[in-house]
Formats: C-alpha cells, sequence, structure tokens
C-alpha cells in the first residue's frame, strides 16, 4: 500500500480518513502475521486516536503538525506511555511502565503522527545471543523478510524494514547501534537513515551504547524518510548528545529532496573496503550492478573520486575493539533504564541480574540461546567510567575519524563516501556520522542460497534486494538527503523489486468496504440525531430476522429505570447521505423515549442530554453510548433519499426545518 505522507494528510475530499488508513495497515499487518511476523503487538487506541484526529480535521481546526493523521510504527524498544508495552523483545520488560513517552515517540505524537504498533526486533537489539538469527526474540518469535521464503531479515530492527516494505504503516522508527537501521533497510528493499549520533534523542530507548545509539526513519522513499526525520529531530534536555544540535530550527529535511541533488557534488569510494578479509565481499553480481550506480552517479552530475583509501579502516583491530567498547557502554546503559522505569515487574537492576533472571526463566529459551554477550561483559567487568575504557574509545574514533570517513571527507572534499550498504555501516557506527541507504538491486533468480549462522534462515537467496549507501559528514542530513532522492529518482529500483508475499487488503478495499456498509456514498456531511415528543414508551417492533428497510434504522429498548445502561452494539457507524433543503422523512435520525436520554461521544468525551424536541450533531463515523433513566425505545436511521417508509413507521413522518 504506497500512500505518501502528503496523500495521507490530503483528506479534505473526504476520500479516505485516518481511521480508514488505521484499519488497513491493522488489515494488512494481520493477514502478513502468520508468515512475517513483523508487528508484536498493535496500539489497542489506534482507532479512538485516529477519530479524534479525523474530527479535528473535518471540523477545520489547526492540524496538529506534518504527520496529522500519519500512522507509524516505532521499534519495541522505544518506549511509550500509553498501553503498549516496551519489552526489547523479553519477557524481562513485559509490563514494565515508563512515567512518559520516549522524546521521539512524544514528537511523533506532537507532529500528529498515530502510534499504530511496536515493530519486533532482534532480541535486546542483538546484545544478548551469538547463537539467535536476525529478527528473533522470546516475547515476539521469529521476523522473516518477504522477498524469499525464511529470508533473514536482518538486524536489528527486521521488524521495522520488514514493516515499511510491505505497507505495514507509512513508515516506521528503527534504532542503530552497528548496521541496525541501515541492514535492514539494505536486504529489505527500503530507506533507511542512520542519522548523525545527537540529531535525535535516545531518552527512553532500551539502550546498548550511548556513544553509537541513534534513532532513525525506515520508509519506502527518500522523501517519506525525511518527512519522518524531521519529526523527530531535535535537542532534548533529557539526552546529552543532542546538545550538539547545531540548528536554530529543525531544518526542513524533505525540501531537500530536489532531482539536481547530485549536480557537482564529490563521491568518494574507498574499494579497498570491499575486500577487507575480516569481511564478506559482495557478490560478482552486487558488485557489478554497484558500478553501474556509480556510472549512473557519474551522468547525473557527480564527480566520482575513485579507490579513495581509509588508512585506518582495518576490521582485524577494530572488532575487538569495539566488542569491548559495546559491553562497557552496556553494562552502564542497562542499569541507567532500568531505573528510569516506573514499574519494574522484575526488579532488575543490573547486567547480572538481567543475566541470572534470564537464565532461570524457562520462556528466556535458555541454554538453547545463550547469553555469551552478556557472559563476555560481565567477565570482562569494564564500564565506560574506567579509565582502560577510553583508551580503547579514543583509539577507535582514531581509526574512523581521522583515519576513516571524516579523514577522507575533509582531505578529499567530498560531500559523501558511496558504498554498497553493508560496507558503509561500522565506520559511521563509531564515529557517529550520518548514512542513507536506498534500493539498488536484486539478487538474480539463479543465486546460491546461503544460510546465516544459524542454519535456520537464508541469508542470500534469488530476490533478495541490496542496496547503496551514502556516507557524509556530522550534521550533513540535507546533503545525503538531496544525493540520495537524486539517485533514487534515476534509479527507481525499489518499484523493480516485488516481495514474493504481501497483503492483500489495500486502502481502497476499506473505503469500498465502508461505502458499501452504508448503501451509499459518504457526504462528509453532519447527521442530525433528533427525539421526537410524545412517544411514551411504544416499541416499534422489526421485522423478524431484519432490518427494517435494508438497515433503514436499528432499536433497543433500555432495561434499568435508575441507572445508566450503556449500550454500543449497532451503534457504531451513523452514516451521512446528502444534505436536503428543509424536510425530512423518516430518513432522518430519531430518537423515541419517555424522558431523557444521555448520548456519549466518545471521540470529544462530550455528553449530550436530550429530552423530547432537542436534537445533537454527531460526525459521521462516530462511536456513541446510549444511556436514560427511564423505561424507552432509542433507534436510529440511514439518512439517505427518501424512499417508501416502512410501513411500521407510516404516519409517524414528521416534516423538521433542516439544522444542516
Amino acid at each position: 500500500m504506497r500512500i505518501s505522507v502528503l496523500k495521507q494528510q490530503n483528506r479534505n475530499n473526504g476520500i479516505f480518513t485516518s481511521v480508514d488508513l488505521v484499519n488497513a495497515y491493522v488489515a494488512r499487518i494481520k493477514e502478513t502475521a502468520p508468515t512475517l511476523n513483523a508487528i508484536t503487538e498493535i496500539n489497542p487506541d489506534a482507532v479512538s486516536i485516529a477519530e479524534t484526529l479525523d474530527l479535528i480535521h473535518r471540523q477545520g481546526g489547526p492540524l496538529l503538525g506534518p504527520l496529522h493523521g500519519v500512522p507509524v510504527l516505532i521499534k519495541d524498544n522505544i518506549a511509550t506511555a500509553d498501553k503498549m508495552n516496551n519489552t526489547a523483545g523479553s519477557y524481562a520488560l513485559l509490563g514494565a511502565k515508563v512515567s512518559e513517552d520516549s522524546t521521539v515517540a512524544a514528537k511523533l505524537r506532537k507532529a500528529g503522527a498515530i502510534l499504530l504498533g511496536k515493530a519486533h526486533l532482534s532480541q535486546w537489539a542483538e546484545c544478548r545471543s551469538s547463537n539467535s538469527s536476525n529478527g528473533w526474540s522470546t516475547y515476539g518469535g521469529q521476523t522473516l523478510g518477504a522477498y524469499y521464503p525464511f529470508q533473514d531479515p536482518s538486524g536489528s530492527s527486521g521488524g521495522s524494514g520488514v514493516a515499511s516494505s510491505v505497507g505495514l504503516a507509512w513508515a516506521s522508527l528503527g534504532t542503530e547501534t552497528a548496521g541496525s537501521i541501515l541492514l535492514p533497510s539494505d536486504v529489505n528493499n527500503v530507506v533507511g537513515i542512520k542519522p548523525t549520533l545527537g540529531l535525535t534523542s535516545r531518552y527512553l530507548v532500551v539502550p546498548i551504547s550511548e556513544h553509537q545509539d541513534v534513532v532513525g526513519p525506515i520508509a519506502r522513499t527518500v522523501k517519506d524518510a525525511a518527512h519522518l526525520l524531521g519529526a523527530i529531530a531535535g535537542a532534548d534536555p533529557n539526552d546529552d548528545y543532542t546538545s550538539a544540535f547545531p540548528f536554530q530550527k529543525t531544518p526542513d529535511y524533505a525540501a531537500a529532496c530536489v532531482e539536481g541533488g547530485l549536480l557537482g557534488k564529490r563521491l568518494g569510494i574507498p574499494r579497498h573496503v570491499l575486500h577487507d578479509p575480516r569481511g564478506a565481499p559482495p557478490s560478482n553480481y552486487s558488485a557489478t550492478v554497484f558500478d553501474s550506480a556509480v556510472d549512473i552517479l557519474r551522468s547525473a552530475g557527480a564527480e566520482i573520486i575513485d579507490n579513495i583509501v581509509l588508512p585506518g579502516y582495518n576490521m582485524t583491530e577494530i572488532s575487538p575493539l569495539l566488542a569491548k567498547n559495546l559491553h562497557a557502554d552496556f553494562a552502564v546503559a542497562i542499569e541507567r533504564y532500568f531505573g528510569q522505569l516506573k514499574y519494574n515487574p522484575y526488579n532488575i537492576t543490573t547486567l547480572r541480574e538481567l543475566r541470572d533472571w534470564t537464565q532461570h526463566d524457562p520462556r528466556e529459551q535458555w541454554p538453547e540461546k545463550n547469553t555469551l554477550s552478556w557472559d563476555n561483559n560481565l567477565a570482562e567487568g569494564l564500564r565506560n567510567t574506567d579509565p582502560e575504557f577510553w583508551d580503547v574509545h579514543l583509539r577507535l574514533l582514531y581509526l574512523t575519524g581521522p583515519q576513516g570517513y571524516a579523514g577522507a571527507l575533509k582531505n578529499q572534499s567530498l560531500d559523501p563516501i558511496v558504498l554498497p550498504t553493508g560496507f558503509a555501516v561500522i565506520n559511521a557506527a563509531i564515529s557517529g556520522t550520518p548514512v542513507i541507504s536506498v534500493p539498488l538491486g536484486r539478487h538474480p533468480d539463479d543465486t546460491d542460497i546461503v544460510k546465516d549462522k544459524t542454519g535456520t534462515l537464508n541469508a542470500l537467496a534469488p530476490n533478495l534486494p541490496f542496496g547503496i549507501a551514502f556516507a557524509g559528514a556530522p550534521f550533513s542530513e540535507e546533503t545525503l538527503i538531496s544525493i540520495s532522492y537524486a539517485f533514487e529518482q534515476k534509479v527507481q529500483a525499489r518499484k523493480a523489486i516485488k516481495p514474493y508475499i504481501q497483503p492483500k487488503t489495500d486502502l481502497e478495499d476499506i473505503i469500498r468496504h465502508r461505502a458499501e456498509s452504508t448503501m451509499m456514498p459518504m457526504s462528509g456531511n453532519l447527521v442530525p440525531l433528533t427525539v421526537i415528543k410524545g412517544a411514551g414508551h411504544e416499541y416499534i417492533p422489526l421485522p423478524e430476522g431484519e432490518n427494517a428497510t435494508v438497515a433503514d434504522f436499528h432499536s433497543i429498548r433500555t432495561k434499568t429505570a435508575d441507572s445508566p445502561a450503556h449500550f454500543t452494539s449497532g451503534f457504531y457507524k451513523i452514516v451521512a447521505g446528502p444534505a436536503r433543503p428543509a424536510h425530512y422523512n423518516f430518513e432522518e435520525t430519531k430518537y423515541v423515549l419517555n424522558g431523557q436520554i444521555d448520548i456519549l461521544d466518545e471521540a470529544t468525551g462530550i455528553t449530550h442530554h436530550l429530552v423530547p424536541g432537542d436534537f445533537a450533531f454527531f460526525h459521521v463515523g462516530s462511536k456513541v453510548k446510549f444511556s436514560t433513566k427511564s423505561e424507552g425505545l432509542a433507534f436510529y436511521a440511514v439518512t439517505r433519499p427518501v424512499r417508501v417508509p416502512h410501513p411500521n413507521l407510516k404516519g409517524r413522518e414528521e416534516e423538521t426545518k433542516s439544522k444542516l
């Protein structure tokens, strides 16, 4: 389901609503759950939030922000202070509560987005086991990619990547410590932006490393990713690293999406990185496609500086230092997160307590899935407050900074560095610099299957996508977006790569179903609800086995005399037809009762107290609750052109001056 943010915002024509979007995405999530399993839970309040945002839109009120009414998924390590969990894929955090939204979640709400649900992830963002697969957790199970059966979704933001790829939301948020946005984007045919460290807040995000963790967008297009980045970027007093945010006002990243973005840009290619003995060289096919992409970049006006050298890029030295660096960070960061919980279901406060709890709770599947990362961490005993840590950390910053991307960008006067996405990760992760991955191609049908480290998933297979990455200097996201967008428009690779499985429900299906259920096109007008005088306790029976005149009205009888009796069944949808000048027959909604009837509009929280002769207005699609303090009858009719009235109602039509 491909709908840009601009189309999602433009609901003035009344063709679709935010409720329609939520219903469509939820249907798609449910359709793909048995196979892809990308979502851990759906926000139970998503529909009611959408109704409220639709109400604001219909009333012509100011929109909350640039993402008003747009459904977004967030990774299941980004905390929200609502009914959703934030588990990081572990039962240790199931039921845990925070006192407020994470900063990025709060920013999304402020921008008007609907937090649709939580996307699955590799447990603890791949910071627990050495023998678990990408996209696996005890709480969420196994996520799979959509481009080949049992596809490795990559990690740790695999659920976010898969969800965006097959349209389970408009876009999603992922997190990255070392590849967890870029790599899922690479293999799931989507755009991923790994932002500069300090551009987006990590407050109340389950952490790994304060020196490397970032939150960023995963979307189907560069422009959609840019819109989402703009919504979450900015300084936050709860995250000291964002004090480096250099802008007085958050840039309009979507405005950087211009087709001439490659013209005059200098792009460097460190080809020696592709053949590092500790890395997996690209397949012959993907290497050929990368070379073709370089030709496209050149033809679009970019200057290619080939075979630049990153002197510090030596994975034999970097890998063990990086592991030690991350262990020291995690030991401190996870304690801080546990301390921020308002409710900690198992009172876990340290890494050792987490490791021990995991090994004793059978739901955590230990020892089948080991805890080697934590075991090694505890054995080392290193914390990022120790002097030894800083020796390791500063060495890494030197290898990936002056001897890495930063040095090459400065010394060669480059705009970005260009690499296949899988080879652009480590240097940027350590140095905290931005990278954007854009879809580039797919592996051909005769590709040999290569299994992942567990032997259960397909890490390489026919049709699996791969991407190209543009890496830049700190806070150069606008430049990278401009370059990435221009390349995307030239290649249009995503459109040519089709998943082997995808949801069947589309937005048009939801709209058509809604229209069919109303028996006529909706007008978008308000429906008048009128109490009719003098009816007393009279009961108008429905024809046995059917609603009168084919769903013209429904009726209920209240059961109590003293306390309110709430009814929701049969009253979920009040549907509008065309307004008529002044004369309303039974087609107008009516209430027959003795005494007072209360109607609660669940979207606004307003209760209308009606006595015979009163009326109230409700928006199309409103959910309402009825209560009365005296026995009586309430019914409503669908407003539509006048037909032959039902015989039970003959003589009960009433002329009323139109309130529309």
